[in-house]
């Protein structure tokens, strides 16, 4: 009698996402590690990939014309579910956000408030960028694990 195969920790999570899920996505390379995209779940992992999770794109194309979304094969460790949504979130100067940039929510921390537009300025410390964005750009940054 044969026993059977326990699942290893990332095999587990596999099956925390269903087919359909809206989830976000991180960022695979280098200048996107720090960014995290809408998409969803197309397909569980299967014989050809064993050890990744399809995914759809929401705002990424596959092609000029625009006709297909884009999918990737991602590993589980890449994939969250959604953030809840903060009704009318306040900000404060050093905090840790999300800011709406490239398509993609972006970590960065507030460096300044701008009071009178409801507008922040937002430092990201991989790029050493500082940009400024609106209230509706911006969400608390959550960090998962």
């Amino acid at each position: 009698m044969k026993k059977k195969a326990s699942l290893t920790k990332e095999e587990k999570q596999w099956f925390k996402f269903k087919e359909e899920e809206e989830v976000e996505v991180c960022g695979e390379s280098e200048g996107s590690k720090d960014t995290w995209y809408y998409a969803k779940i197309m397909k569980q992992p299967n014989r050809k990939n064993k050890t990744k999770i399809l995914v759809e794109y929401y705002r990424w194309m596959a092609s000029e014309q625009g006709l297909k979304r884009h999918q990737n094969w991602v590993k589980p460790c890449s994939i969250r579910p959604l953030p809840p949504r903060v009704a009318h979130p306040v900000f404060d100067c050093y905090q840790e956000v999300d800011a709406f940039y490239n398509d993609g929510w972006k970590k960065g921390s507030i460096d300044g408030v701008h009071d009178k537009v409801s507008r922040y300025t937002v430092y990201f410390p991989l790029s050493k960028d500082k940009l400024d964005f609106g209230v509706k750009e911006l969400r608390v940054h959550l960090s998962l694990g």
